[in-house]
């Protein structure tokens, strides 16, 4: 059977596979009890604790501040989607299908519950939570109830368990080609999906924006790209570096008029659609098993078989009969 993430909310799809942000933290997950022995009709409760690296970005989500305290830097890094606030950010937990508990199959002998609120007890869909580097907290990640009956007598494992933070937000999206590619522009910067009228026309607005300086080259002649279009000159500093802004984008020197006043031009530039539903999450911590890794102990429980009639009939007889013994050395 092919593993899969499964998480405690509905599964978020996100566009692209982002990478990891150095902002957002990391740590390791264990479970509390790895091994134990249980009757065949229990249920079974799994208890795991995250544990934030000493090197990690704390675990700090605040409802009352803008985009719940997380930088929109931390989920808006790939080409795909451009993040302009984040309406939700929760935690969350999620498994893979492994081992012979497998909560992903309906035909095996326990089915798995997540440990959700109003649970105190719950990691889930928190929105206010604060976890220092080197700090760790224990939660329930969720049940495993026999799914008919008792279960049969031996030993019974699961693998993957995952901490995971889940964001939901606003924003662009970019314009994709056939092959589901993001559409780029000359300077490789991507195309947002345009916002539209009712009648289906694009969208646009007219702005007021500077008049770069075109840059010349040694012989004083004005410099073109590939394409033909005017390279603006890049601005310098005292030591004749380049300068570039926060975001890592070039900053130009702005054209001037008789009297050293920039110059500005309007523009007509499209209206993008804005999005309500981008998505992206992030694992903080995964258990350290794989899978399908049975070298791994995992999380192990050894049923313990029920015993027969007859078997019951004759631990009640030989009590009984220890009972009456005792009985009978007290007089």
């Amino acid at each position: 059977m092919q593993a899969r993430p499964m998480l405690a909310a509905i599964m978020f799809a996100a566009l692209g596979v982002p990478s990891v942000q150095a902002a957002l933290p990391t740590g390791t997950l264990t479970f509390l009890e790895p091994t134990g022995a249980v009757q065949a009709d229990a249920s079974i409760d799994v208890w795991v604790r995250l544990t934030l690296d000493s090197s990690s970005a704390p675990l700090l989500l605040n409802n009352a501040l803008p985009n719940y305290g997380a930088l929109l830097a931390d989920v808006d890094n790939d080409f795909f989607t451009h993040w302009l606030s984040i309406n939700s950010a929760i935690t969350n937990t999620a498994y893979e299908c492994s081992g012979t508990f497998d909560p992903c199959s309906d035909s095996a002998p326990y089915k798995f519950h997540f440990n959700l609120p109003p649970s105190a007890s719950s990691f889930n869909f928190q929105s206010d939570i604060s976890l220092a580097p080197g700090q760790s907290i224990d939660y329930k990640f969720g049940t495993f109830v026999p799914r008919n009956g008792p279960v049969a007598p031996g030993s019974y494992r699961f693998f993957v368990s995952y901490a995971t933070l889940s964001f939901q937000g606003s924003g662009y999206r970019v314009q994709l080609t056939e092959e589901g590619l993001p559409m780029l522009d000359a300077a490789g910067r991507p195309i947002y999906q345009q916002a539209v009228d009712e009648s289906g026309a694009p969208l646009f607005e007219t702005q007021l924006l500077p008049v770069y300086r075109q840059a010349v080259d040694q012989f004083g002649e004005p410099v073109f790209d590939s394409e033909g279009n005017p390279v603006h000159e890049q601005a310098l500093d005292e030591f004749g570096v380049p300068l570039f802004d926060e975001s890592g984008n070039p900053i130009f020197v702005h054209a001037t008029d008789e009297f050293g006043l920039p110059i500005f031009q309007q523009v007509d530039v499209p209206v993008f659609r804005v999005f309500d539903d981008l998505n992206y999450y992030h694992d903080i911590a995964r258990s350290p098993c794989g899978a399908f890794d049975d070298g791994c102990a995992g999380f192990t429980r050894t049923v313990l078989a029920v015993p027969e009639a007859e078997t019951w009939a004759m631990m009640l007889a030989g009590l009984g009969l220890i009972g009456l013994a005792g009985r009978r050395r007290r007089v």
